[in-house]
This record gives structure tokens, sequence and C-alpha cells, in this order.
């Protein structure tokens, strides 16, 4: 067939470059030979690659396990903490409840501390009319012998 014309008649020469049926069948054979190749080496290529997984699986498992192993000996650890840790926390709150002054404790106090500063007021009150006395009697006193001599003065 021509380039040229395509609806011009095959020529012998057109002919012989078509591919022929044993051609063909060759081809299909061969086709098919490569394909059993290609999938037997592909079955080997997954077979390799299912084996090299495994193992790095395998790796990966005893990794985890000691991993694991070691965590769970730190979380004993931590474990132990968080006990001693609720232990000082519970003799704290003991300690609170029975040592430490509440609300009611401050209460008496500073109505202990109201009375006692009333007192200390009542003293003072009572200490100034205790000096007002002594400076009547401190003058009666300084007065005393003036009197005495009046008293002593021959009539």
């Amino acid at each position: 067939m021509n380039d040229n014309n395509k609806s011009d008649p095959a020529t012998k020469a057109d002919l012989q470059e078509l591919a022929t049926k044993a051609d063909l069948k060759k081809l299909e054979q061969a086709t098919k030979a490569d394909l059993k190749k290609l999938e037997q080496a592909t079955k080997a290529d997954l077979q390799e690659l299912a084996q090299t997984t495994k193992g790095d699986l395998d790796a990966v498992k005893i990794e985890l396990k000691s991993d694991i192993t070691r965590l769970d000996g730190g979380l004993k650890d931590v474990s132990g903490e968080i006990l001693k840790v609720n232990f000082r926390l519970d003799r704290i709150e003991h300690q609170l409840e029975n040592k430490v002054a509440t609300k009611d404790d401050f209460n008496r106090l500073y109505n202990l501390v109201d009375s006692i500063a009333g007192d200390i007021k009542n003293y003072q009150r009572q200490d100034v009319l205790r000096g007002d006395k002594i400076m009547a009697h401190d003058e009666k006193i300084n007065n005393h012998e003036s009197r005495i001599t009046l008293l002593e003065t021959p009539k």
C-alpha cells in the first residue's frame, strides 16, 4: 500500500510486508513465554519481598517487645512514685486538718484579743481615776503640815 493513495489495491510487495499467520503465532508464543517468565519473576520477587518483610516485621516485633518491657519497668517506677506522693499528700492533709488553725480557731483568738483589749482599756480608765485620787491625796498630804499647825496653835 502506497502512502500516496490509500484506495489503491495492494501490491505483492505490500503483502510481503504484512505478517503471516505463522509470524503472528510465533509472536503470540513468544509473548506468552515472556509473560510466563515475568509471572515467575514476579512470584519470585513477591516471595523474596515477603521473606524480607517478614524479617523486618520480626525485627520490629523484637524491638517493640524490648521497648514495652522497658516502658513497663518505667511505669512500675512511676506508679511507685505516685503512691509515695499520694501517701505524702494524705499526711499533709491530715496535718492540715489537725494542726493548722481553722476559721473558728481564728475567730476564738480574735474574740479573746478583743476581750483582753477591753480589759486593758478598763484598767487604763481606772488608772486615770486613781491618778486623780492620788493627786488629790498628794495635795492633802502637802497641806497636812499646815493644817496640823493650825490645829495645834494655842487658843
